[in-house]
């Protein structure tokens, strides 16, 4: 991943979009296979989504989606807020110089290869290649949405003001916001408070889901941060009990976690969680977050 990131890193900074990796624990440190063939194939498809973005982000993930003692299935991940695929377009994306749309080649070039020849070589490594995706809508356009995703780079010269209205907006409420901070790694809960320190957010932390749920029916929070992976009591079973109680159903949660597949969103609402931020968080991410939910609170 990191030899592929070098490579297409300089093309997308030049078009000013970010590039965010999600790495898996679980994934073996070392692992034999075609490191060859699955770069070439990352290179596919991170090229891709550079091309087709205009603004926004690219998220490269790895997965470890099963483990033993002899061997690994390892998934990786590439989403974008890019231009989307139509439904109806989809099953020609691997077909030998198809592409999705005729007006694509026109407009950005390409013979429609790449991905035929990426599903190629992965079946020829006994794995599977799929897309999921909608015409003018990102694959992780949920996700995006939730951590406060625009137009990536060239906003440094802005953010001192985007903070100063966040500064405002938070000071509206009349009264420090009141904050818990929920996740087993303790990394996580003090880089969370740190982000918040300068707000005027007082922020309380719980190391799993049984110290949330005893928290939240004991102090009247404004927002609680979320993980959805923990020990025990996760995140989904600690929100669900939170949710059923009388005196703490409405109070907005955020979830915090790496996994921000659709089936992990889809299973965050289910739960009754009301949005995302995505690790490794970023401080506009987190504001962002708290202040749509804030907003609906009012």
């Amino acid at each position: 991943m990191q030899n592929t990131l070098s490579i297409i890193g300089p093309r997308a900074a030049a078009k000013q979009l970010t590039i965010r990796t999600i790495g898996d624990p679980a994934v073996p440190p070392a692992m034999i296979g075609d490191a060859g063939r699955i770069r070439q194939i990352l290179l596919n498809l991170v090229s891709n989504a550079v091309k087709f973005t205009s603004a926004g982000e690219i998220v490269v993930s790895t997965q470890c989606v099963s483990r033993d003692d002899r061997q690994a299935t390892v998934e990786w991940t590439v989403g974008d807020t890019g231009i989307g695929i139509a439904h109806d377009k989809i099953g020609s994306l691997f077909v030998n110089f198809v592409q999705a749309d005729n007006s694509i080649n026109r407009r950005f070039g390409g013979s429609g290869l790449g991905l035929a020849i990426s599903k190629r070589l992965v079946e020829q490594m006994g794995g599977e290649i799929k897309v999921a995706s909608t015409l003018g809508q990102a694959p992780l356009s949920a996700s995006a949405d939730a951590a406060g995703c625009g137009a990536g780079g060239g906003a440094g010269a802005k953010r001192p003001g985007r903070l100063r209205r966040a500064h405002r907006r938070i000071a509206a409420f009349g009264r420090p916001l009141r904050m818990l901070i929920v996740d087993d790694n303790p990394t996580n809960r003090l880089v969370a408070a740190r982000m918040l320190k300068d707000f005027e957010i007082q922020t309380d932390t719980a190391c799993d889901g049984t110290e949330a749920v005893t928290a939240a029916n004991r102090f009247n929070f404004d927002l609680i941060l979320m993980d959805v992976r923990m020990p025990e009591m996760d995140g989904l079973q600690a929100t669900r009990v939170i949710r059923s109680h009388g005196a703490t159903p409405a109070v907005p949660i955020i979830a915090f976690t790496a996994n921000a597949f659709p089936e992990d969103i889809e299973a965050c609402r289910g739960a009754g969680m009301n949005d995302f931020v995505v690790k490794p968080a970023r401080k506009k991410a987190m504001i962002e977050a708290i202040l749509r939910r804030c907003r609906s609170r009012r």
